[in-house]
């Protein structure tokens, strides 16, 4: 047994705590860390250890809870976001003379969705709850004097001499007798192609044909074959002063057997703008669904939206598509209604409304305006007729000879403008439209 040591002091009580440390810590569960004399200032105390100790975990799950917070808010503002995204309605491209590509696949998704179904409104600019995406652009707004050029005191002698011209009756029918029997040279004049045999039932009228100058040739390749084309067509390019440029085309309307031609010229010739002048009382093939799909040759048009604007005109947009090359394309179609044949409008405000709302929508095009009627020379001569003395008008031109354009338009198509009431016809809208081309300009 090992014998006690004599502890004598407070240094020496101090060395043997030390020294015991582990024995009290073990005995008495008191753990020692240092020892030493004095008031105990110096010592750092127990309890900060202790402090010591907690303060790592105590950072960490302060840390945790920071971040499982941060994530609850993340995921919170991620949610709302995507369910605010749900209700946005989708946004549609708005443009004049806007993208074929773009519009071609938004009438391409709108058919799909309407296969068998029109939209039909009635009334000036109402749109149906089916409304669909036209290249006609309703909102725009029609202004008279719109790009004109045409200067104040032109405008008022060429509508003087207009005026003149309608209020003697005998002015006009002396220029109608000077060239009612006008007809192109017999070195134009050649219509070969149109009186082949296999060509005689194509033509509405065998006294309308084509000059062989003038008229559309249709490519005889695989389309030709697929539509039981050879190539002719009872159409006609029409130029105004540069002959590589035409403006128009005059046609008949087709027939039943001629439908897939018409449409494989619609597509070779890049034609996005149809006015059809048939009235509603003539009999003719239509050559367009009157609901959902219709397929002619190896063309497949769809109806997409038709708008009755007036008693006197309808608009329809019209979805193509070629199902030889899977190609599509758009094409509007503005159908005057109320105009007979051999006759003139039953308005003139209406049918210069009417071309006014052809135009705006042609804006920016480089393809020409499909002009037909039944035979494609009396009405299709007398609009073509109207439209192109317009433009010169707003062009700034400062004289009209009206007997001269029509020679012009005899030229190239046969029988344009039949009879003497059409050409009255040409005068009195000249001169309603310079009216309100003043108006416009005054104002």
């Amino acid at each position: 047994m090992q014998k006690p040591t004599k502890v004598d002091s407070a240094s020496g009580i101090a060395q043997a705590v030390y020294k015991r440390r582990k024995d009290i810590q073990t005995l008495a569960g008191v753990r020692v860390d240092e020892t030493g004399i004095g008031s105990g200032e110096d010592v750092v105390p127990v309890e900060r250890s202790q402090r010591d100790q907690l303060f790592i975990p105590i950072l960490a799950v302060s840390a945790m809870t920071i971040c499982a917070l941060l994530s609850v808010l993340a995921s919170t503002i991620i949610r709302r976001r995507r369910d605010s995204n749900k209700k946005m309605l989708p946004i549609l491209p708005q443009t004049v003379g806007q993208d074929d590509k773009i519009y071609a696949e938004l009438c391409r998704q709108r058919a799909e969705t309407i296969p068998h179904s029109v939209a039909v409104i009635e009334g000036s600019g109402q749109r149906s709850k089916h409304s669909s995406t036209s290249s006609f652009h309703e909102n725009e707004t029609f202004g008279a004097s719109n790009g004109s050029d045409m200067d104040i005191g032109t405008g008022h002698v060429l509508l003087a001499f207009l005026q003149k011209h309608l209020e003697n009756p005998d002015e006009i029918n002396k220029q109608w007798e000077s060239v009612k029997e006008y007809e192109a040279s017999e070195e134009v004049a050649q219509c070969k192609v149109a009186k082949r045999e296999e060509n005689g039932g194509k033509n509405f009228d065998s006294g309308t044909l084509p000059y062989d100058e003038s008229r559309v040739q249709l490519h005889e390749n695989d389309l030709a074959e697929l539509s039981d084309g050879k190539g002719y067509i009872n159409a006609s390019m029409i130029f105004d002063s540069n002959p590589e440029q035409p403006a128009y085309i005059a046609a008949q309307t087709p027939l039943e057997q001629t439908a897939s031609q018409f449409w494989q010229m619609i597509w070779e010739q890049g034609i996005g703008l149809i006015v059809n002048l048939c009235d509603k009382g003539d009999n003719y093939f239509k050559y367009w669904p009157e609901e959902g799909v219709k397929l002619f040759g190896c063309f497949e048009a769809h109806l997409v939206s038709e708008h009755i604007w007036s008693e006197h005109y309808v608009i329809r947009s019209l979805y193509l598509k070629n199902t030889a090359t899977q190609e599509t394309r758009t094409v509007t179609q503005f159908h005057f209604t109320s105009w007979a044949a051999g006759g003139v409008p039953a308005s003139n405000k209406a049918l210069l409304e009417f071309r006014r709302k052809v135009n705006k929508s042609y804006r920016g095009r480089a393809s020409p305006v499909l002009v037909h009627c039944t035979n494609g020379s009396g009405r299709t001569g007398t609009y073509i007729m109207i439209d192109m003395t317009a433009k010169r008008i707003n062009k700034g031109v400062k004289e009209l000879n009206i007997a001269a354009s029509l020679e012009h338009l005899r030229d190239q198509r046969m029988k344009m403008v039949e009879n003497e009431q059409q050409f009255k016809c040409v005068f009195s809208c000249i001169a309603d439209e310079i009216s309100l081309l003043l108006k416009g300009i005054q104002h």
